[in-house]
């Protein structure tokens, strides 16, 4: 209340103040004239004083009261090109994917994966302003809507809705070109987000570079409209990178290539990303099959993505599946003549057995190892 008793005197004060100026003006035309410029800007100078006074104590009593909120004063907020005040920017708002820590690894081999798939619980918002709907109009990154992926061998993709799927491609697209900051053709929630991020990551092993963390920039209604990716180290020399990356796969292709049968083809790769490869918690970019192919040594997830693509090489449909055993886990499931194998190279690796989880029945599978997150989807329970 003494806020307002305040604004009132000072209003009060400002119309008393305003009188003796007009009637000075009149009294003393040479000294105090509304038609000179030295009087405009003293009565400019009072006008102003007393829009400061008052804004200022407007501030405070909507402060402490909640008065005055729906005013048109502008929001602070940064603005995206849509025009949306409300819009959060990634360096300001942006979430970031949390990186689980590794457990130990233990007898078996296992030990914790990179979570891609961390999701958080969101809904569908419309976007709505004095109940008419906002067209966003963004210049976005570039993406080719004619890409198709086969399912058989892309089957995180085949579980996306029509929208998702739209998406899917359009960050596929902007990790091969290395774009950073990408405008969202339309925007979705986060959970949305993180499934269609780790369909992409799970379905594309040839994609070495790319990070499994993300931020991304959100409206306040918690829609999300642009996505900011990261890339590992390999970014910074991927010409090079790549040339070693491909050397390596390649030597391993040609000598698989030289079998006719698709089962004899799997078992050289796995024997020859074992012989090349060895098990290191610490191995650089072990969430990557370079880390396995170049680096020649890293954990179950690098493991699994480098027999992935050396099998997509051979034309035979494998896929990388997360999950728990003794712990987060990876490995594969290959399709050969219209069934499904479980393969962990990685527990292979080393193991008095090096076949004992080589093509295992899935009821055998089963009884040490659990499918999780975005491949329980895809696989079932």
């Amino acid at each position: 209340m003494k806020h307002i008793i305040r604004f009132l005197r000072l209003i009060k004060a400002g119309l008393v103040v305003l009188c003796i100026l007009i009637i000075s003006s009149a009294v003393f035309p040479g000294v105090f004239s509304w038609s000179t410029e030295e009087g405009k800007a003293q009565i400019q100078d009072f006008v102003d004083n007393v829009k400061n006074s008052a804004d200022k104590i407007i501030a405070d009593i909507s402060e402490k009261t909640g008065w005055f909120q729906n005013s048109e004063k502008e929001s602070s907020a940064s603005s995206d090109i849509t025009g949306r005040a409300d819009y959060k920017a990634p360096e300001e708002m942006g979430k970031e994917i949390s990186k689980p820590v590794e457990s130990s690894q233990n007898s078996n081999g296992s030990e914790g994966i990179e979570a891609a798939n961390k999701m958080e619980n969101s809904q569908n918002i419309e976007i709505a302003k004095n109940g008419e709907d906002i067209k966003i109009s963004v210049d976005y990154n570039v993406t080719d809507e004619s890409l198709v992926f086969d399912t058989l061998y892309y089957p995180y993709f085949g579980i996306l809705t029509a929208d998702e799927q739209i998406l899917y491609k359009q960050l596929y697209e902007n990790m091969l070109k290395f774009n950073t900051d990408i405008d969202l053709k339309t925007t979705t929630s986060a959970a949305a987000l993180a499934k269609v991020f780790e369909a992409v990551y799970n379905d594309h092993p040839e994609m070495f570079w790319l990070d499994t963390s993300y931020q991304y920039g959100y409206y306040s209604s918690g829609e999300v409209a642009k996505v900011i990716l990261s890339f590992n180290e390999t970014a910074e020399y991927i010409e090079r990178a790549k040339a070693q990356f491909d050397e390596a796969a390649e030597k391993i292709i040609q000598g698989a290539q030289a079998f006719d049968n698709a089962f004899d083809k799997e078992r050289y790769v796995h024997d020859a990303l074992n012989e090349l490869a060895e098990y290191n918690e610490n191995a650089p970019l072990n969430q990557s099959a370079y880390s396995a192919l170049v680096g020649g040594s890293s954990v179950c997830a690098g493991y699994s993505k480098a027999f992935q693509y050396l099998m997509q090489q051979v034309g035979i449909p494998c896929y990388y599946c997360v999950g728990y055993a003794n712990g987060e886990h990876a490995w594969n499931i290959v399709y050969i003549d219209g069934v499904y194998y479980n393969v962990d190279v990685s527990w292979n690796d080393g193991a008095a057995n090096p076949y004992e989880y080589f093509n295992m029945p899935e009821e055998e599978f089963r009884l040490t190892h659990s499918i999780s997150g975005l491949s329980k989807n895809v696989f079932g329970g």
